[in-house]
């Protein structure tokens, strides 16, 4: 069989308690005390131990004046009474048995004894608690931390404040209580710090606990940006050339707590912002840093790194890339000459003799046919204009030349005519 420890603690209602209250630190705990009427707990077991099944007696000795009204064992789970109906009146002492009759393990845990007679019949007592800490975005569960005779069950009113202001705990998207004494704060932020108390109302008597600090931890990220090329290390500003056969490397690091949940870069040229190059890759929780291994004129433009985290999104610096238009490369016959050039000492005279015949091939290859110049063939055609205009001012040329030919033409016709009809009458006349 498995033993059952079952600890029981000092009772607490051996402590004074009364209607007043002690003023303490706001951190400290603020305590209810009983009347100096009210029953002690003499001796009581401290440390029991059974077998499941298998009963378990514990002890728990009251003095007491006036007469006791009620002795109970009391757990998470179970209330046990004693029998009290004996008792006398006046000044007395008495040891009260508990039987805990066939246990299983959940009977295991704390028992309290308490006593009560007609000056001590209803107390409430507060614990202290330490500050407490959460991560912003996160959930956590506080507890009232108060213990009371007759005990609190669902039906007794607990309500929260939070730097003097009450808790709406009927919002129950953001607080839930699992238990009545306790309370869930949901996605916890900013907000949510500060001192809470609990006030406790039950069956006549009423208090408030003394508060206890509730920090929520977090902030933005940190975010830094930088640019390495080719494995060097430079500043938040380069300037490369276009199509260069290089690696380029834009790192983001961050530090963040909370976690980071979200890191994406932005490129911003002018006033606009667009999307990452195809050639880029990273840029992402995985890999924060983005690479290219060639970058083009539409590359160019200021890179920021943005992470986010539950308290929000911080952008870093940003960082700037400038890419210069390739120029078209040098021959390598021009690069020879340059390099035969420079480990010559010419003078003028061998320089010219030197260069008579690159200079006259270079003439000769310089000269052009002057027949197939645009300037002669030109001469030749006529440039077609579609224009209107152009078209209307051709059509009035073509019609008076039509009609400065015809009008000559016509009286050419009439002369003809009459020099034939002269020729006919002079026939006739023979």
């Amino acid at each position: 069989m498995r033993k059952m420890p079952t600890a029981l603690s000092k009772p607490i209602s051996q402590r004074e308690t009364d209607t007043t209250t002690t003023k303490k630190d706001p951190k400290q705990q603020k305590e209810k005390h009983v009347n100096k009427n009210a029953p002690f707990i003499i001796n009581s077991t401290d440390y029991a131990e059974g077998f499941i099944g298998k009963s378990v007696h514990v002890n728990c000795e009251v003095k007491s004046a006036p007469k006791i009204l009620e002795v109970t064992l009391q757990s998470e789970r179970t209330i046990l009474n004693a029998d009290v109906f004996n008792i006398s009146t006046g000044i007395h002492q008495k040891k009260f048995p508990f039987t805990i009759n066939e246990p299983t393990l959940q009977d295991s845990g704390n028992y309290t004894c308490n006593a009560t007679n007609e000056h001590a019949s209803r107390m409430i007592l507060f614990h202290n608690q330490s500050d407490k800490h959460v991560t912003f975005g996160e959930r956590i569960t506080i507890d009232c931390a108060v213990e009371s005779y007759p005990p609190i069950t669902n039906s007794t009113e607990i309500t929260w404040s939070l730097n003097g202001s009450c808790v709406n705990t009927k919002n129950i998207i953001k607080y839930k209580q699992p238990t009545s004494t306790s309370l869930t704060i949901n996605n916890a932020t900013f907000g949510d710090q500060g001192e809470y108390t609990c006030a406790v109302e039950k069956d006549m008597i009423n208090g408030t606990s003394g508060g206890f600090w509730l920090n929520v931890n977090g902030d933005f990220p940190n975010v830094n940006s930088n640019i390495i090329y080719n494995t060097v290390q430079d500043s938040a500003f380069i300037s490369v050339n276009e199509s260069a056969d290089s690696i380029l490397i834009l790192t983001c690091s961050y530090e963040s707590f909370p976690n980071a949940t979200d890191l994406i870069w932005g490129k911003q040229n002018g006033d606009n912002t667009h999307s990452l190059s195809g050639k880029a890759t990273g840029g992402d929780l995985d890999n924060p840093n983005i690479t290219f291994t060639s970058v083009e004129k539409s590359d160019e433009g200021n890179y920021t790194c943005y992470v986010t985290n539950a308290v929000g999104t911080r952008a870093g610096n940003s960082v700037y890339i400038q890419v210069n238009e390739s120029m078209c490369p040098c021959l390598c016959s021009f690069k020879q000459k340059l390099e035969f050039w420079k480990n010559k000492n010419f003078t003028k005279e061998e320089m010219l003799e030197y260069m008579a015949p690159f200079l006259k091939k270079t003439l000769e290859e310089m000269k052009l046919e002057q027949n197939k110049l645009s300037k002669n063939i030109r001469k030749r055609t006529s440039a077609k204009d579609d224009r209107t205009s152009s078209q209307q001012i051709g059509l009035v040329g073509i019609v008076f030349i039509a009609a400065t030919f015809g009008v000559i033409i016509v009286f050419d016709i009439i002369a003809i005519k009459r020099y034939l009809l002269n020729i006919r009458e002079a026939f006739n006349r023979v």
